[in-house]
Parts: structure tokens; C-alpha cells; sequence
């Protein structure tokens, strides 16, 4: 379960330790410690894998923490939660392998940059993802893979051991997030061992969190480090992060029709008025949303 006392303290030492984490170039390892104690990264993790399967709003409260002390901090929590909504999805064996351990971490980049080969019981694949934010803790690394014979592109697990990173990520104020390329040669990936949301119609746990629309959620994430400009010339003035949300999440729905997509329709009804009735954080008059003080 998680434990958010304990990650409010773990976000808050992260906040002391900026200048130490900018000059790693990744999160200290007492620190992830520290974070895989409180479950943050369990949160999106089913019950049945012994997750928390939180709703939405609980993991995006936590990314917002974790960024207002730590913007690389808040960078990594956030991918590694998003990656665990794969657990939702993986066949039973490899997501019991792989977010069946309580200390669990995943991360990667979804972009089919690597190329699969059919080998007898899986792929070898071959390839090199940039952007591999907090992969240096991850305890398994994902990466998109072309696979040319099945005309397929899942994201693909990798264990580390079969990883090389690139020491070429400077960027100024994220240094700490580690996000540098990373590689892999001629790495065996059992058959299944991975998600493929353009073949697979239905999660492998049935819940309304592995329902909505996938993608949403990486994307109202991604958005809690950045607050829409208060200008009369933006047309989502006076949204709180919570309406930006319901904006990310609701828009690609407008073109889904079916069953299917009134089921994911209903599911996100349901989270927009949680993400409403629930903004602990208050919102100011003019629509920003506002934290002690800060914007």
C-alpha cells in the first residue's frame, strides 16, 4: 500500500538534495530506496501483482509532489508510474516476473527504435532509445521494437544486464533524470514478454483503470510540471491542472464511437468529476492553479 506520509518525506529530502542530484546526473541510490519503500511506484500496479491499483488522481497528486520539490524527482516518478499501467496489460507469467517483486521499477521509451528478430522461443533485438529518464534504477527497461516479420511494434521488456547508457544527457535543471540514450545488442526477449496496444483489444486485468484510454494518463502527467500560461490569448485560460487533465484524457475520445469506447467514455466521466471534487490544492481566481504560495 502506499505509503504517503513516507513519500512526502522522501519528495521533501529530494528537495534538499537538488544540487547533489543535478550533479549525479541521476537520483542518488538512498533516495529511490527511499521511494520504493512508500509504493509510489506500485501505485498503477494491480492487486492481484500486489499493487495498489490507485485511481488516477492519487498517482497524479503524487507526480505534482514529487515535481514542486524536485523537477527530476517528479520527472522519474512519473515515468515510472506511467510505465506500470503496462502491468495491466502483460500476459500473466511476465507480469508476475516482472511487477510481482515489491521493489519493481520500470521505465523506457516507447518509440519502436529498436528492430526484433524472430528467433525459436522469441526475438533478438537490437537498437538504441533516447530519452531513458530514470532507466539507470529501473529493475526491468522497456523500448519499442519493430519487428518486421510480424509487422508489429510492442514495447518490449529488457532485463539490465543486457542494457548499455550513453553518458550523453546535460540538459540544465533535468541532468538528474539520467534521460541519455541507452542500447541494446542482440537482446533475447521471450515471446510475450511484452504490451502491443495495436493487437491487444483487452487488458489482462479487468478494471476501470486499465480501461480509459491509455495514452491519457502519461499525457495529464506529463502536463503537472507546466501551468498554462493566465493570458487572454490562450484558449484554456483559467484551467487548473485537474481541467487540463479531463482535456488530455476526453479529447481523443471525441473521435471513438462503439461499445468499447462507451465503456472507456463512462470511466472517464467518473474520473473528471473525481479530479474535481477532489482538488485539495485550492484554485485561485483567476484559474491557476496555486501551491503555498507558488505557481
Amino acid at each position: 500500500m502506499f505509503d504517503r506520509a513516507g513519500f512526502e518525506a522522501a519528495v521533501a529530502n529530494a528537495g534538499q538534495r537538488s544540487s547533489e542530484i543535478e550533479a549525479n546526473g541521476t537520483l542518488p541510490t538512498d533516495l529511490v530506496d527511499g521511494l520504493v519503500d512508500t509504493g509510489v511506484f506500485r501505485l498503477w500496479v494491480p492487486t492481484h501483482l500486489g499493487g495498489s491499483e490507485a485511481d488516477v488522481v492519487t498517482v497524479l497528486d503524487a507526480i505534482e509532489e514529487a515535481a514542486y520539490h524536485d523537477g527530476s524527482t517528479g520527472w522519474c516518478v512519473m515515468i515510472g508510474c506511467t510505465t506500470s499501467l503496462n502491468s495491466g496489460f502483460l500476459p500473466e507469467p511476465f507480469g508476475k516476473e516482472i511487477y510481482g517483486d515489491p521493489r519493481a521499477v520500470t521505465g523506457g521509451f516507447g518509440m519502436p527504435a529498436g528492430v526484433g528478430t524472430v528467433v525459436e522461443g522469441g526475438i533478438s533485438v537490437s537498437g538504441t532509445w533516447a530519452w531513458g529518464s530514470g532507466a539507470k534504477h529501473c529493475t526491468w527497461i522497456g523500448g519499442g521494437v519493430r519487428i518486421p516479420e510480424t509487422k508489429q511494434a510492442p514495447f518490449v521488456y529488457f532485463d539490465p544486464a543486457d542494457v548499455e547508457f550513453a553518458n550523453n544527457w546535460q540538459v540544465s535543471g533535468m541532468k538528474g533524470t539520467g534521460s541519455g540514450d541507452y542500447t541494446v545488442t542482440n537482446a533475447f526477449v521471450p515471446d510475450g514478454r511484452w504490451v502491443n496496444f495495436a493487437a491487444q483489444a483487452e487488458p489482462t486485468s479487468d478494471s476501470p483503470l486499465y480501461r480509459f484510454l491509455l495514452p491519457g494518463s502519461p499525457r495529464a502527467g506529463s502536463r503537472l510540471g507546466h501551468r498554462w500560461p493566465c493570458s487572454t490569448g490562450d484558449r484554456r485560460v483559467g484551467r487548473s491542472w485537474r481541467e487540463e487533465a479531463c482535456w488530455q484524457l476526453k479529447g481523443p475520445r471525441r473521435a471513438r464511437t462503439g461499445a468499447a469506447s462507451a465503456g472507456r467514455s463512462r470511466s472517464l466521466d467518473a474520473l473528471c468529476t473525481s479530479l474535481h471534487s477532489r482538488d485539495r490544492r485550492g484554485v485561485v481566481d483567476n484559474g491557476c492553479s496555486r501551491r503555498s504560495g507558488h505557481r
